[in-house]
């Protein structure tokens, strides 16, 4: 359970370790078929484009955060993963939330898709709520920017069908009926003369 040890190795709070830690051994084991995360559970992100509003924007809708990979190159969810939300300025804050989330985890030849809900707010390394990246003349976040999203609720999301997979297994399907035939010695002889 690698994610589970760098949950615990993040949290802002004792409290936020026990329970990560009791909501996690609480649950059945990940499966290939859902992606689930505890409530409180924190996320390494960074935004894919820069933030950059002047000091009249207080608002940006849309705004997309893809996961961080540590120094291994591990992440808490699927490398493939796109989450969107908005970003809002509150005095020297800029809160980001965040309501949605696609990913895509591949696995050799095979790829599951999930997609859906996830409620979950920004904290900074101070562990406030929100960002420190305004002044006076705005609010500025680089993209290579490092932050943790909280889950406000749990995640547990389906795998969606993949129609691409479909479409390839039935290939292969067709391909080895294909491939049997030929290998196949005709069953029809032709007379003799």
């Amino acid at each position: 359970m690698p994610a589970l040890r760098r949950l615990l190795a993040r949290p802002s709070t004792p409290l936020v370790a026990i329970l990560t830690f009791s909501a996690l051994t609480s649950m059945t084991p990940a499966m290939a078929d859902s992606l689930e995360l505890p409530a409180q559970a924190r996320i390494d992100v960074s935004i894919i484009e820069g933030i950059d509003l002047d000091s009249a924007g207080q608002r940006l809708d849309d705004v997309m955060l893809k996961p961080a990979a540590d120094a291994e190159g591990r992440t808490d969810l699927p490398h493939y993963c796109v989450l969107v939300g908005d970003a809002k300025r509150d005095g020297q804050r800029l809160r980001i939330t965040t309501e949605a989330l696609t990913c895509v985890e591949t696995d050799g030849g095979e790829s599951h898709i999930y997609s859906g809900e996830l409620i979950a707010g920004a904290y900074d390394e101070d562990g406030q709520f929100g960002i420190a990246a305004c002044d006076d003349g705005g609010c500025r976040l680089d993209a290579d920017r490092v932050f943790q999203l909280e889950l406000t609720e749990p995640l547990a999301i389906e795998q969606m069908p993949n129609p691409s997979a479909q479409l390839n297994a039935e290939r292969r399907g067709e391909d080895a009926d294909n491939e049997t035939k030929q290998a196949t010695p005709s069953s029809q002889t032709t007379p003799s003369e």
